[in-house]
This record gives structure tokens, C-alpha cells and sequence, in this order.
């Protein structure tokens, strides 16, 4: 965590237009994966390719169970000889004890980094104002040395990650920081969901495949790699079968925040989906990321609980 003030006021989405905003993104966790085999092992295990990320390139991947559903959502990129992977925290431990499952077979080493490297998000009308270099293109990385990676990764509005040493990311931070400009994490969620970048968490973790959360679209699945986990039934689906549900933003009310994995069900009280990802806007609303049958669009539903009323947009 960069900082123990509390961040409480929620711009609009619309305020991104015109005002520029920082967020602590201490609900993410980074994980480092070094060894002379750490680009064989993660080519065999991630759902990208690995030999066609362009270096200083970032890339969005899944590493998936046998039978093709997401146990995590990552972006990746290489640094130096190491590879890291950001993730939600919350479920970097088991990422990280089901990879040990199969880096027993290689020389690499998996370490958890989170203690010792700080995330935090700019977002808004213009890129920080900072002294140093800048990306300038999607998901283009710039790194100084192995302690203070900048990836962008949005440009409506311009979103910008951070990842860094302690040290550095608290000196960016106090560089950047002013309370107009603080913002809770909800904002960047917010974004998230409108672009329809889902995330998967320990709460969904192995509920999800990649075409459920139309990972293919955004880039993060290769069909022309060859083997790593999960690829036969993933390959199936994209070649042989037929969709009948998508993932969709719905908005509705809610009396609490819906969690990931949460069911949703119809009028007729069947399930029809389950939530992705949720956030609380500045009205107070709901705005959801969710997996619905393709009957079920249109229709009013409730998660599983009734705390929560969506209706997809």
C-alpha cells in the first residue's frame, strides 16, 4: 500500500474527459518467474505466445486448467531474463502453487513479488507528468532497469500501470499525488468494465473459459502456438463450437456489491449467468461484467441473492 489516506470521492466515468485521477491498485500482485527454461514453461502454460509478444510489449494471457477454464487472468511482459506477471492479488497464491505443479519438470524459479513491488494506476485526459519516458502505444512497456516498469494500457481514456520497487513507486507517487486527484480503486474497475476487460480472482477462479470472457477478441489467446494447458477443448470451442452465451455489461441496483462467481438468475428463477466482475459508480449503481445466456439478454435479473437487480447494456 502507497498510502494510508483513504481515497473517497468517485469521479463520474464522463470526468475522465476533462480531469485526470491516481489510484492505488494495492489489489494487485506481482509475480516473477526467472530461469534459463522461464519462456519454454510459461509458452507451455499461458494461453499467449510468448515468441510473438514484441519486446517492450505487454500482453493479456490466462493460464487455464485441463479442461480449458481460466484458474487465473494475467498481463505479462519480459524484463531483462525474467518474465512478470501481474494478477489479482487474491489469487496469486494458488496461481502460484498450481504452476509449482508443473515447474518441478524445469529450471525456473516462481516468486511471489508483491511485498516488495508497489502497482498504482494514472487514468484520465493525459498521460502523467512525470520527468521520465512515457509509453505511447497499447500495451507498450517502458522500464528503467529491472525496478519500474509503465505499461499503457488504454488510451480512451488514457490508463497507465505502474509497477515498481517500493522506494521508486512511493517517489512517483508523492510526485503525483494531490487529494483532488486520489481516487478509489472502483474508478479503474469501472473502466475495466466498460471496455470489457474481465478479470478472474480466487472467487472465479477455474468458472470461467477464455471464450467466456472473450479473451480471443482482446488478443490473449493464440490459436497457432501449439501445446500448453487447456488447448485441445479451447481450440475445440473456437473451431467447432457454437456460443450461446457472452459476456455483457449490465447496469442495475444493488443493496450490496455482487461477487465474482456470483449466479444470476431470471424471472423464472434459472440460472443464466454468474458475474465477472463488479464496481459501485458514482450514482451509487452497480455496473457488472457478466457471463448471460444469449436467451437471458435483454431480460431483468437478479444474482442469486436478491441483493442485486441488473439488466444488460
Amino acid at each position: 500500500m502507497l498510502t494510508t489516506i483513504t481515497a473517497t470521492t468517485l469521479p463520474t466515468i464522463d470526468a475522465l474527459d476533462t480531469q485526470a485521477y491516481l489510484c492505488d491498485l494495492d489489489n494487485l500482485g506481482v509475480l516473477e518467474v526467472t530461469g534459463q527454461n522461464a519462456k519454454t514453461f510459461l509458452q507451455g502454460q499461458l494461453t499467449c505466445d510468448l515468441h510473438a509478444m514484441p519486446a517492450e510489449r505487454s500482453c493479456l494471457a490466462a493460464f487455464c486448467n485441463a479442461k480449458g477454464r481460466i484458474i487465473a487472468s494475467l498481463r505479462i511482459w519480459q524484463s531483462d531474463a525474467s518474465y512478470l506477471l501481474i494478477l489479482p492479488r487474491n489469487n496469486l497464491t494458488h496461481t502460484l502453487q498450481q504452476l509449482q505443479k508443473y515447474a518441478v519438470f524445469s529450471r525456473v524459479t516462481l516468486s511471489d513479488r508483491s511485498a516488495e513491488q508497489a502497482v498504482f494506476g494514472w487514468l484520465g485526459n493525459a498521460p502523467p507528468p512525470l520527468p521520465l519516458s512515457l509509453p505511447n502505444a497499447l500495451n507498450q512497456v517502458v522500464s528503467e532497469s529491472a525496478t519500474q516498469h509503465c505499461i499503457q494500457i488504454s488510451t480512451l481514456p488514457q490508463r497507465y500501470l505502474f509497477i515498481a520497487n517500493l522506494d521508486t513507486a512511493k517517489r512517483l507517487w508523492r510526485d503525483l499525488y494531490t487529494p483532488q486527484r486520489h481516487v478509489p480503486v472502483a474508478l479503474w474497475e469501472l473502466c475495466d468494465i466498460r471496455m470489457k476487460l474481465a478479470h478472474v480472482d480466487h472467487r472465479s477462479s477455474e468458472l470461467f473459459t477464455p471464450h467466456d470472457l472473450d479473451y480471443p477478441q482482446q488478443g490473449a489467446v493464440s490459436f497457432s502456438k501449439g501445446c500448453y494447458v487447456g488447448q485441445e477443448i479451447i481450440a475445440r470451442m473456437q473451431h467447432l463450437g457454437k456460443l450461446k452465451k457472452h459476456l455483457s455489461v449490465c447496469q442495475g441496483t444493488m443493496q450490496q456489491l455482487p461477487q465474482p462467481g456470483t449466479a444470476l438468475i431470471n424471472p423464472q428463477t434459472l440460472t443464466v449467468g454468474h458475474i465477472v466482475n463488479a464496481a459501485i459508480d458514482a450514482t451509487g449503481n452497480c455496473l457488472a461484467l457478466a457471463v448471460v445466456d444469449d436467451s437471458a439478454i435483454g431480460e431483468i435479473l437478479h444474482t442469486s441473492d436478491h441483493q442485486t437487480t441488473l439488466r444488460c447494456i
